[in-house]
């Protein structure tokens, strides 16, 4: 007899659970007017603030659109409706953190490479003003996190793929509060925040001087210092 862990979901999850159930059943379709937070909330009977949530996590995940004044509209099919269900399914249902971390390495590394073999002029200057930002703003952890987070996103879309990009969005969001967590537990270990800013300077060189092998090696370092 094996017994499983029991899960506590928060609110605004039950909330996508349902949100998910009716598009899996085609009830919401593409184009669909969601209902107003107001009627949703007392639907459901769950505070507007929860209800708040799960919209904002529907707009980050791409499946929803917010229109000034008309409303929140289910985003019509694209490269999205593949993507976007696995990523929903994450945000409602993700167990092992650890699982997830292993899949973005692996995403991660490759989107490394393949930057290293596609990026342009333009995209290397992103990057760096970028990690010149994290580096003025090391001591602010919120502001260091978002600078961190968006190079990443950079370097993936430097990859010229766009289902790695999009898979990329789908597992920094989920791990958003992980990823800040590892940095904490980094920095805890006497890992000083310049080794941080260096080895993301090592990454963007090696890319920027189009050494696929390097650039992976690097990043493949990189996450593996910053995983629990």
């Amino acid at each position: 007899m094996v017994f499983q862990p029991i899960q506590t979901k928060k609110i605004y999850q039950e909330v996508l659970s349902q949100i998910e159930s009716l598009i899996q059943q085609g009830i919401l379709k593409p184009g669909d007017k969601l209902m107003g937070e107001r009627e949703m909330s007392q639907t459901l009977k769950v505070s507007r603030t929860s209800v708040r949530e799960a919209i904002r996590t529907l707009e980050i995940l791409g499946l929803v659109e917010i229109r000034l004044g008309e409303g929140t509209f289910l985003r019509e099919n694209s490269l999205d409706s593949i993507i976007n269900p696995m990523a929903l399914s994450l945000s409602i249902t993700a167990e092992s953190v650890q699982d997830m971390f292993e899949v973005r390495k692996i995403l991660e590394i490759e989107c490394a490479g393949l930057a290293a073999l596609r990026h342009n002029d333009e995209e290397i200057k992103l990057m760096e003003s970028t990690l010149k930002d994290m580096q003025e703003n090391i001591e602010n952890e919120q502001v260091g996190l978002k600078a961190d987070l968006r190079l990443h996103f950079q370097i993936a879309q430097a990859s010229k793929n766009a289902v790695l990009y999009k898979l990329m969005h789908v597992f920094a969001e989920v791990l958003h509060d992980t990823v800040q967590s590892t940095r904490r537990n980094r920095f805890s270990k006497c890992a000083t925040p310049d080794k941080l800013i260096d080895e993301h300077k090592e990454i963007i060189n090696a890319i920027k001087i189009r050494d696929y092998d390097l650039a992976k090696n690097l990043m493949k370092d990189h996450l593996g210092s910053v995983q629990f």
